[in-house]
């Protein structure tokens, strides 16, 4: 979280719930990022999500 609230842009949260080295769930990530107001700073693709820029 100190990463996201500290960085000038967005955030892109890959490999989640991957056990072996990300055992955090999507939409737990959602509900922390929410409750601090920090939703609109991180992309949270789904798995085989392409996102483009």
């Amino acid at each position: 979280m100190q990463f996201i609230t500290l960085s000038p842009g967005k955030a892109i949260a890959k490999h989640m719930e991957a056990l072996n080295h990300c055992p955090g769930d999507r939409q737990t990530l959602r509900s922390s990022l929410k409750a601090r107001g920090l939703s609109d700073k991180v992309l949270i693709p789904q798995d085989g999500e392409v996102l483009d820029f």
